[in-house]
């Protein structure tokens, strides 16, 4: 007995030695790790404005190599700008550069990671651009001059020209004018005889969390610079720069230099126009078998145009095919799949769109309305018809129990 209890506290022994010999190599190789650092390697703090606000950063490096990149600090949007903020410091450290390519959808908070810990060098002492670092400066001559403002000038020009000059007449009154964006942007601009006064922007449809944050902020911008020449919002590009060009349109609208009103009553009586529109409304509409017509239409998706081929008559439709798009696999092509037939169920373009595909199925809808119109139908007059329901009602009746 006394000898199992002298095995046993040996044993006991034994096991807290090499308890004791784990512990002392854990702390020796930590200590190997901080002496592997070289001599002029710092520890650098920094922070740059994200999407929600400032992104605090540590960064451990030297002239010559970065050791460690960590955000310490942010109030980024969950499931967007996180994503850079877990991804973008190890892509640093692996790259040994400041040139990696942002996390998709959260460009914002990526640039904000890559401009602070480019702060934090510069602090120290260290040249960021021998990381591969360019300034922000250096990119926004190009994110302000969009390869679209010179097919968009000569409408604009005569509204932003006598802006900028300061001696532009306005006619008093709201004016209003519309774009598109990720979606359609609807704006308001009240003015008086020489300044913008008000400035109201719909963008109900952009992007949450990117363009339709970016709504108040291009609101204000209008309302400073007193003209369509805005900054924009970074990240939000395609719904700045749908507010600049209807800005623009409604300015040329409001300019007491070219009113609105006198090209659209010279353009009113001449029947040239009219008549040229009526051989290719009769030709789409061309009736086939029963009074049917096959016609198109597009609408603008999220990724292009949507085209659509609809047979119809004046109050039935009777077929909506999907014939050209772009829409994004597994979210816009969800629309593309089940909205045709939606429409041919309901008997109007007016259905509820798919989930998370919102853009796609407006696209669609607008699309078959269109088209509609092409014909020369009236969109309003579709609907469940008698006959339908009878239809319905007789299909349900007869369904098995």
């Amino acid at each position: 007995m006394q000898k199992k209890k002298l095995y046993d506290i040996i044993g006991i022994a034994c096991g807290l030695i090499l308890l004791l010999v784990l512990i002392v190599s854990h702390v020796q190789a930590n200590n190997s790790q901080k002496l592997d650092l070289p001599g002029d390697a710092q520890t650098l703090t920094a922070s740059a404005e994200g999407k929600e606000g400032p992104v605090e950063v540590e960064v451990i490096a030297s002239p010559d190599q970065i050791f460690k990149v960590r955000v310490t600090n942010h109030t980024e949007t969950d499931g967007i700008g996180t994503n850079a903020v877990d991804q973008i410091p190890n892509a640093i450290v692996e790259a040994q550069s400041l040139a990696v390519d942002s996390v998709s959808g959260a460009t914002v908070t990526s640039d904000a990671i890559k401009n602070a810990v480019a702060t934090a060098m510069t602090e120290a002492g260290i040249d960021p651009a021998a990381f591969g670092y360019e300034a922000p400066a250096a990119e926004e001559p190009a994110a302000e001059t969009p390869a679209e403002e010179p097919a968009e000038a000569p409408a604009a020009a005569p509204a932003e020209a006598p802006a900028a000059a300061g001696d532009t007449a306005y006619v008093p009154g709201t004016y209003t004018a519309e774009a598109t964006g990720m979606s359609n942007v609807v704006v308001n601009v009240t003015v008086d005889e020489g300044a913008i006064t008000a400035v109201e922007i719909d963008g109900s449809g952009e992007t949450p969390g990117i363009g339709l944050d970016a709504i108040p902020t291009l609101s204000d911008q209008v309302l400073a610079a007193q003209s369509a020449e805005i900054d924009g919002v970074a990240g939000a590009t395609l719904t700045s720069n749908a507010v600049r060009t209807a800005v623009a349109a409604a300015l040329a609208e409001a300019a007491a230099e070219t009113p609105a009103e006198e090209p659209a009553e010279e353009a009113a009586p001449t029947e040239d126009a009219a008549s040229a529109e009526e051989p290719v409304e009769e030709a789409a509409a061309a009736p086939t078998e029963g009074g049917k017509v096959t016609v198109t239409g597009i609408g603008q998706g999220i990724d292009g145009d949507v085209e659509v081929q609809v047979v119809a008559d004046e109050s039935t439709i009777y077929s909506v095919e999907v014939v050209r798009q772009n829409e994004t696999p597994g979210i816009g092509s969800i629309a593309v799949e089940q909205l045709p037939g939606a429409i041919v169920a309901a008997n109007t373009f007016e259905v509820d769109g798919v989930a998370g595909a919102t853009i796609t199925s407006t696209a669609i809808r607008n699309a078959v309305k269109s088209a509609l119109e092409e014909a020369g139908f009236d969109p309003a007059a579709y609907g469940a018809t008698e006959s339908m329901t009878w239809m319905l009602l007789w299909s349900a009746l007869a369904a098995p129990a």
